[in-house]
């Protein structure tokens, strides 16, 4: 399966992933690698971002969860994750750090691509660049196996990543990219005009 490359540029890209990768809702499931809590209903309720155990102690993520469910979203998000990796062949960077948050529209008919794609363009034209960190952003549209009953429906994953010399400075720097991100989808909602002949 092949992606398609929407947009790309200086530290972004915007595509489609052929490959279906969840179901809403879903349980706890433990694997080797760790536990996925489950999916946890936010809509309306971004005081329960506290709850979730994956972002405990991540502010830029927690903020672009509440961000995206409060009372004037359209959104809710349905999955989060973070984590830090190696990165070879680019010194004085060595470390990134990154983050996914799954985001769809509360209403499934909006779900499709060309929906989320202009989602995803909105977001990145508001996002600031950071003055004095090395970051970037992905914006992956990716199909559900289910939304709530509904097929044929899609995600946008929100990928945030900042990059360092150390573990320290990736941090930091993924922290500065998720606020900037938070921001934006702040700015975004607060524009937001639903579009019209969706199931």
């Amino acid at each position: 399966m092949k992606d398609t490359i929407l947009e790309q540029g200086p530290g972004y890209t915007i595509a489609i992933v052929e490959e279906a990768h969840g179901t809403v809702p879903y349980g706890q499931v433990i694997r080797d690698d760790g536990t996925n809590y489950g999916w946890v209903d936010l809509r309306d309720q971004p005081g329960l971002v506290d709850t979730i155990p994956e972002i405990q102690g991540i502010p830029g993520m927690q903020a672009i969860l509440r961000v995206a469910n409060t009372q004037q979203s359209p959104f809710m998000t349905i999955g989060c994750e973070k984590g830090s990796f190696p990165v070879k062949g680019r010194r004085p960077i060595t470390r990134m750090v990154g983050g996914y948050i799954d985001l769809v529209f509360r209403i499934g008919g909006y779900n499709s691509t060309g929906q989320l794609a202009e989602v995803a363009k909105q977001i990145r034209n508001k996002v600031k660049p950071p003055e004095n960190a090395v970051v970037g952003y992905e914006f992956l549209i990716q199909p559900l196996k289910n939304f709530f009953g509904q097929d044929g429906r899609y995600a946008l994953m929100l990928k945030p990543q900042g990059y360092g010399e150390n573990e320290t400075t990736a941090w930091q720097a993924f922290e500065e990219a998720c606020m900037h991100l938070a921001n934006a989808l702040q700015r975004c909602i607060e524009e937001f005009h639903p579009a019209e002949g969706v199931d």
